[in-house]
């Protein structure tokens, strides 16, 4: 490489390096959850191998603390092992997208300053970066099993319910982060006085609807706006008319104490994601509810800031994504979740961030500038009791 050519696949390189700023800043620009887990510090760097496991508690019936001596007097303490706790795995999901240079491009470009062959540079790297958040930013709601070769989203948590007959359908065998959620399925309803449906558990011993789901830590909030509703004692029965009233039901439904949980933390679900439809007739009713009497709440500030529209209902930021997955009839769906218990996990160490970018300046002049935009990540939730979904959301 001559002189020349070496000055100026040096300044190459380090524009280059002045961009990944812009570009991992870009990658958490690019969807509100992702937004709201950077400012949470719920990104989990400098993960191993092809995947990560998590556990979760797995107390025997019977297990409970006993007060000390009844006597009051000094005693053995004696120790027994308790039951191990249950490992559940996701994998992670390697990403790569080249950017660069051809040597044709150089070529026909050579009489041009080195600001000429960046620009063609830039472009592809916005290109390659444009190509990575159409992978990685919908998958967010992916709800497949975990032997996908994509990151398994909120949907898996959830079951992948479904809205048939106004009621929430969640298939036989559906399962999450290589656990089974319920091995029977059901077909949701509202709750009873001598039910507890929906998916969500009233006492730390009874899950859902039976035999709904497995386990009652691993038992997400699933209806139909329509049981929803009828839930909450409303006589409205569509998103159109009762959409807030049902936010605010699924908020008090998905609230739990540490005990009724089983993980050991309390759930207080604290943002809802929808499509446009949803979010336009949710923004109507809150418009004409606080018409002439203030203006409708904004929900997180770095969020506005960020472009991304939203506002508050009861606990819950409302936030339009366009992303979120219509169920299998074609109505919308909402996802409400705790978003202190969603955590994206990654191979990368901080400084590199989410997507690394690798730039290679010896190359540049000679045999095309190439680069490859990188990201090994998952997402996951501590567990599915921090996430609901509400289907039936269309009309």
């Amino acid at each position: 490489m001559g002189l020349a050519s070496a000055i100026a696949s040096r300044g190459m390189s380090q524009r280059i390096k002045l961009a990944e700023k812009a570009i991992k800043q870009g990658f958490f620009n690019e969807r509100a959850l992702l937004k709201i887990a950077e400012k949470k510090g719920k990104i989990k760097y400098g993960g191993s191998h092809t995947e990560f496991e998590w556990y979760i508690r797995n107390v025997k019936a019977g297990q409970t603390a006993t007060f000390g001596n009844p006597d009051g007097e000094l005693s053995v303490l004696t120790f027994e092992e308790q039951q191990p706790a249950n490992r559940v795995h996701l994998p992670y999901c390697y990403l790569m997208k080249t950017y660069g240079i051809s040597d044709r491009s150089i070529e026909a470009n050579k009489n041009a300053s080195d600001n000429k062959i960046y620009d063609i540079i830039a472009e592809n790297l916005t290109l390659a970066q444009i190509f990575m958040y159409d992978a990685l930013g919908p998958a967010l709601y992916n709800g497949t099993s975990s032997d996908t070769e994509q990151p398994v989203g909120l949907l898996g948590a959830c079951g992948s319910p479904i809205h048939t007959s106004a009621h929430a359908v969640v298939a036989a065998l559906a399962s999450y982060a290589g656990r089974t959620l319920t091995t029977n399925g059901f077909t949701g309803s509202a709750i009873s006085s001598s039910t507890t449906g929906l998916g969500i558990q009233r006492t730390a011993t009874l899950a859902a609807a039976g035999t709904s789901w497995d386990d009652n830590q691993w038992a997400p909030v699933v209806g139909s706006v329509e049981d929803i509703l009828t839930t909450g004692g409303s006589a409205l029965t569509a998103w159109s008319t009762g959409g807030i009233q049902a936010l605010s039901i699924m908020a008090d439904l998905m609230s739990l104490t540490r005990t009724v949980s089983g993980t050991g933390t309390q759930i207080k679900p604290d943002t809802a994601l929808m499509a446009q439809g949803p979010f336009s007739a949710l923004k109507n009713l809150a418009i004409l509810g606080q018409y002439n009497v203030r203006g409708i709440n904004l929900g997180r500030e770095d969020l506005v800031f960020a472009n991304f529209p939203n506002f508050v209902v009861d606990t819950l930021t409302c936030i339009k994504d366009t992303d979120v997955p219509a169920s299998a009839d074609g109505t919308e769906r909402v996802i409400v979740l705790d978003s202190n218990e969603f955590y994206v996990e990654t191979t990368h160490t901080k400084s590199e961030g989410l997507i690394k970018t690798d730039f290679d300046p010896n190359i540049a002049i000679i045999n095309g500038a190439v680069g490859t935009l990188k990201a090994n990540l998952a997402y996951r939730v501590s567990s599915p009791t921090a996430v609901g979904c509400i289907v039936g959301c269309g009309d």
